[in-house]
């Protein structure tokens, strides 16, 4: 990889600030000078929608004191959820416990009564119930430690989808340790808050006087707030439960527009100098060749992103050059891509190699998005406008396909539009698509050894 390629748009910098300097007045200087960056680094052959897009790209300057993570943007707000559900059941646990010993508490509140009465002091009365909590309170604790580090490298193993295994370490350290401790301490206070309020207010005589039907009147009403506390504090988590697990089984049975099974993707990482000394439709063209002639696979395509891989590329398109685009998702796609991915061409037909052979750039759009442009109108043979104004490249639609949700389940009838990929370079990432007739796992090192053998790509099997 040559890092003086003006191609490479993905790369991240850092550097560091000279004395002085703020991270505000760094990010104004950047600002204004990326204009003239990207004039100066043009790259070649970039033209119309394409030089558009390179330069409607900003560059985002932020502080790298706590690293780069492409995790902690995309989990962030679930974990935020996730903690607020244990903290609520962590309150509704110390809101029995506090009824417990408040009940302990005025169970034994005339040997209490006697204890003040023979002259010992509020903190004596306290040690106990206080002592209590804290034994509890480190018990949990302790005990919880072994399976939150269990259960943290299973929520690890189930979220990660990357090629290569996360070393992100889940073994408590000081500041897990610490946190633990605090989380520990709140929760034995407010586990003996009760007791030692009741403690504190509490006259020898009137208690040596009072009957057991007296005390518990006295102290009915604060052990119906703690009550109705855990009581609503229950409702709201089991709801919210309910809720996270309708939603799951709502994405369970999602018809995501694609057949899900039997299908295998391969990542195809160039190696050195691959793009030197042959035609990329040609290599492709072997590729899926080769790839087809494996028993039990039906058909072979190519895609940028492919199928559920969590990111989606959007793009203005318009069927006017004078009207407003809409953002839709944008996929680059080979011949056959739509056979592959189990998806239905509804009219047109779908990309074939012979494509490759056209002088006009072709498109297929989704459903859904040709309802939104062209309503019940027939749209293949229409173009249409992929770019911003004034730089949109005029698309000829070949075809329109299902709506399907390829890149995030969660995305309804998304409209996207299908780019065939025309000039596929040798030297770019691309996914290779694979439907099969059997479990996608018994083909998949036959599948890797073809790749290796043409000699262009390294292969990831995501």
């Amino acid at each position: 990889m040559d890092l003086r390629d003006p191609r490479l748009l993905w790369l991240t910098l850092y550097g560091r600030l000279k004395p002085g300097i703020s991270l505000d007045q760094a990010r104004t200087r950047i600002e204004t000078i990326w204009p003239h960056v990207q004039e100066a680094t043009r790259p070649p052959g970039y033209e119309g929608a394409r030089l558009a897009r390179f330069f409607a790209r900003r560059i985002h300057t932020e502080s790298a004191e706590r690293g780069v993570s492409d995790l902690r943007k995309k989990f962030s707000a679930s974990l935020w959820i996730l903690q607020l559900l244990v903290s609520a059941i962590l309150l509704i646990t110390c809101l029995n416990l506090t009824n417990l010993s408040l009940a302990k508490a005025i169970t034994h509140q005339h040997e209490s009564g006697v204890r003040a009465a023979l002259g010992a002091d509020v903190w004596v009365l306290l040690r106990q119930p206080v002592i209590e909590s804290f034994l509890l309170s480190l018990a949990g604790s302790v005990f919880g430690l072994l399976p939150a580090h269990w259960t943290s490298r299973a929520l690890i193993a189930i979220a990660w989808t990357g090629l290569t295994p996360l070393s992100l370490s889940t073994s408590p350290d000081w500041r897990v340790l610490s946190f633990t401790a605090a989380v520990a301490i709140f929760t034995a206070l407010l586990i003996a808050i009760a007791p030692a309020w009741y403690a504190a207010r509490m006259e020898p005589i009137d208690v040596l006087k009072r009957t057991s039907r007296s005390i518990l009147g006295k102290s009915a009403i604060f052990g119906k707030l703690l009550l109705t506390g855990q009581m609503t504090l229950s409702v709201v988590v089991v709801a919210s439960a309910l809720l996270l697990g309708r939603s799951l089984l709502r994405l369970l049975h999602t018809d995501a527009g694609y057949q899900r099974d039997h299908f295998l993707t391969i990542l195809l990482f160039p190696q050195s100098k691959s793009g030197s000394g042959q035609d990329s439709s040609a290599y492709y063209k072997e590729l899926s060749r080769e790839l087809g002639r494996l028993p039990g696979v039906e058909a072979v395509s190519f895609s940028v992103t492919g199928p559920a891989s969590e990111e989606e590329w959007l793009d203005p398109v318009s069927k006017s050059p004078t009207e407003r685009p809409i953002q839709v998702d944008l996929e680059g796609v080979g011949p056959n891509f739509f056979r592959v991915a189990g998806m239905h061409v509804l009219s047109g037909r779908e990309f074939r190699w012979q494509d490759y052979a056209r002088g006009t750039e072709v498109a297929i759009i989704s459903q859904s998005l040709a309802e939104h442009l062209f309503g019940k109108a027939d749209s293949v043979g229409r173009v249409v406008y992929l770019g911003p104004v004034p730089y949109a490249e005029k698309l000829e639609i070949l075809g329109v396909v299902n709506s399907a949700s390829l890149w995030k389940i969660e995305s309804s009838r998304p409209l996207a539009i299908y780019r065939f990929l025309r000039d596929i370079s040798l030297d770019s990432e691309i996914t290779a698509d694979i439907r099969t007739t059997v479990d996608p796992h018994t083909i998949k090192s036959q599948a890797e050894r073809i790749v290796r053998m043409l000699g262009r790509h390294y292969h990831s099997e995501p």
